[in-house]
């Protein structure tokens, strides 16, 4: 998008609007449940006690996206960011008391398992399994698995963590937009 820009690099308003038409004519239309989503967890955190994490905002994108080349989808360009960045990101912000939206293209590393999902794209599966000892019959997940799955499990319970996720770039800008 071509114009002119102030000199903080703020859109003009036809940038703006231009924008906004290209995001509308995209193939997905714009979700009010990821809308609410925001909405609820954000209400949740100003409902915090403690006034420090009240204020402690932080929004991680994550992962690659995928560029329609016509309405009707058969061709497309395609980032294939793993998203790891992303996914470690997340987890430091939320070891510091952030609240976290995660807008992450599916598919790609989530916070504290982003090591096992490597492992389990390809044969690995059976490398973070191990027998149950306490059981007669019975498989255990690997320790550091399970602590990475209780974690992601906790800051979600605790409303601290939102993971949204997208594919293609209308999808992702769209979240951005609203």
């Amino acid at each position: 998008m071509g114009g002119n820009r102030s000199a903080d690099n703020v859109p003009s308003d036809k940038e703006k609007e231009l924008l906004a038409q290209f995001i509308e004519s995209g193939p997905v239309s714009s979700s009010d449940k990821v809308r609410n989503s925001v909405e609820c967890f954000i209400s949740a955190a100003e409902g915090e006690t403690d006034s420090k994490l009240r204020k402690r905002f932080v929004c991680v994108t994550s992962g690659g996206t995928v560029v329609p080349l016509e309405r009707n989808c058969v061709r497309f360009i395609d980032n294939f960011s793993r998203g790891t960045r992303g996914a470690l990101s997340c987890e430091e912000f939320l070891r510091h008391g952030y609240h976290v939206i995660f807008l992450t293209r599916h598919g790609s590393a989530q916070p504290f398992i982003s090591e096992f999902q490597e492992q389990l794209s390809g044969d690995g599966i059976l490398d973070v399994m191990h027998e149950d000892h306490q059981g007669e019959k019975g498989l255990a997940l690997d320790s550091k698995l399970s602590e990475g799955l209780f974690m992601s499990y906790k800051y979600s319970s605790e409303k601290r963590f939102l993971r949204i996720a997208f594919t293609t770039v209308f999808e992702y800008m769209k979240v951005k937009m609203d």
